[in-house]
């Protein structure tokens, strides 16, 4: 397995989840940028900070994970984002502030250049601003790029037109069972078993890989007309689901690059999910973990 060289375009949202006795580095775009690099991928991540010391500390952390912070920009008039955070019965709750730095990533900057960028990665939140739509259009159209839309829906800042734009473009996608279930009701699909929601919508939309994760209850992938399933990995103690679903990603776009089997990429994604539900927050510190599961994945390839 080779993973390096591998330069995916990680557009979006970084920022801090205030947490009541802590804060936390995330941001779906972020949290899916730390994982592909934690597992030996060159990701390149394009965002926007503040000139203040969250932004800073974002800069010293991606420095000392290895990621290139050539695409963050700084911004001297806008704060570097901030999510409060509550748990409510182990699952999190979010308040959203406005106007956050990462809503004004700006497409005139000079960004450095990224040939053969095999895949366009972005979330939604990000895309509540007409700047950074702009600015993602210009990415997918320089690049010619594809692109994986990881949906993320956080009322109020989507609609339904907007969702249907961004799933008519993607070439894959990914949205947990609430989404699909939002999604389906807008495309008049809900009224049938939930394979056939996800096959259906996959091929209106003519996505090829169209990944739904359903928490405890598993997780599916519509793919060329088929639909897989996935049963849950064994979770020992849930401490937190926040980034289990951008941990699932990261892994189902290593699988896409790598072309791993679709029920592989589905078993892989959920089992680095439910590690990540057993500790506080999106992020891990310790690349062995990485390490760790490229070889054990490397072992059953070689079955």
């Amino acid at each position: 397995m080779s993973l390096q060289g591998n330069t995916p375009l990680i557009f979006g949202e970084v920022l801090y989840d205030i947490f009541p006795d802590q804060s936390v580095l995330g941001g779906a775009p972020f949290n899916v940028c730390w994982h592909l690099a934690g597992f030996g991928l060159d990701p390149q991540f394009i965002s926007r900070i503040g000139t203040d010391t969250l932004g800073d500390q974002v800069v010293q952390s991606m420095h000392d994970w290895g990621l290139a912070t050539q695409g963050v920009q700084r911004d001297d008039n806008h704060t570097t984002g901030r999510v409060s955070v509550s748990l409510q019965q182990g699952q999190p709750q979010y308040l959203i502030e406005e106007n956050q730095a990462y809503d004004h990533i700006a497409s005139d900057q000079h960004y450095p250049s990224y040939p053969q960028t095999p895949l366009l990665y972005h979330g939604t939140l990000a895309l509540r601003s007409t700047t950074n739509r702009n600015t993602l259009n210009h990415l997918l159209s320089s690049t010619q790029a594809p692109s994986f839309v990881d949906l993320n829906l956080r009322d109020p800042w989507w609609n339904p037109e907007r969702i249907t734009a961004l799933l008519k473009r993607c070439c894959w996608a990914k949205m947990n069972d609430v989404e699909l279930e939002i999604v389906s009701r807008e495309a008049r699909q809900s009224d049938v078993p939930l394979p056939e929601q996800i096959k259906n919508l996959a091929e209106t939309f003519n996505i090829d890989h169209l990944f739904v994760t359903c928490g405890e209850n598993g997780s599916y992938c519509a793919q060329q007309g088929n639909v897989f399933f996935q049963p849950s990995a064994p979770v020992a103690n849930v401490v937190d689901t926040v980034g289990a679903g951008d941990a699932f990603s990261a892994v189902c776009i290593i699988g896409l690059l790598l072309n791993w089997p679709t029920q592989s990429i589905l078993e892989r994604a959920g089992q680095f999910a439910a590690y990540l539900c057993q500790q506080r927050g999106a992020l891990l510190d310790d690349k062995q973990v990485y390490l760790t599961l490229l070889q054990q994945w490397n072992v059953n390839d070689d079955q």
